[in-house]
């Protein structure tokens, strides 16, 4: 499902939210009980004298912990950095979709001049665009609940949908490429004699294969540790 926010929320009350941050999956996370009660249980046993490194030979002096101190405050900011750089991409492929869909808008409108092909197009774009976002939310499958969202947003019918459930009985691609091709077949019938007219069809190719080439962009940028 996609996640509501505020643009207009505080900087306080942004830092101190915990749904839809990483803190529920650091938490969820059995390596990180694991180390936290070790450290408790270290540190509990050595304030309490129960152990002492010294007796066993474990004790590190202060001085050799600046290296490791400053290793890991080394990573620390460039994994930051290395964060931040990764979202500023996805930013930029975010709104070069943005900016094609735009294009692809544009062109419906200026060249199409069946506004029920224009619009049927238009609609099988975007709901591509909203179903490859919610594949890659909810590992690939695009929900009753999500589906419905996009019905609900005037975006696909109760037929198209019962129509791409029998599609998928029958295997095939992701739905957010299914509504890719219906945009495209969509466009070939809005224009007369659409396979003379390869200098019209090619530019609504052009743009939605590169939707799908940014599309393939954001989900090799997601999968990377």
């Amino acid at each position: 499902m996609g996640v509501e926010y505020d643009s207009g929320t505080g900087v306080v009350q942004t830092a101190l939210r915990f749904r839809n941050t990483i803190i529920p999956l650091v938490i969820n996370n059995i390596e990180f009980w694991l180390l936290f009660f070790m450290n408790l249980g270290v540190c509990t046993a050595f304030r309490s004298g129960w152990y002492d490194p010294e007796k066993y030979g474990l004790d590190i002096p202060h001085e050799l912990t600046g290296v490791t101190t400053g290793l890991m405050s080394f990573f620390t900011v460039f994994y930051n950095s290395h964060c931040f750089h990764r979202y500023n991409d996805l930013y930029d492929e975010i709104k070069q979709m943005e900016g094609a869909l735009l294009e692809f808008t544009s062109s419906l409108r200026a060249r199409i001049k069946s506004k029920r092909h224009t619009r049927r197009a238009l609609r099988y774009m975007m709901c591509s665009v909203f179903c490859f976002f919610f594949e890659e939310a909810s590992g690939g499958i695009v929900s009753e609940a999500e589906m419905d969202q996009i019905r609900r947003l005037g975006l696909v019918t109760l037929d198209e949908v019962n129509a791409l459930t029998d599609l998928r009985k029958d295997g095939g691609p992701a739905d957010s490429t299914f509504f890719l091709d219906f945009a495209l077949q969509t466009v070939c019938d809005g224009v007369p004699d659409f396979m003379d007219r390869d200098d019209m069809i090619s530019s609504f190719f052009d743009k939605a294969f590169f939707i799908r080439r940014v599309e393939a962009k954001v989900i090799d940028t997601l999968a990377l540790p």
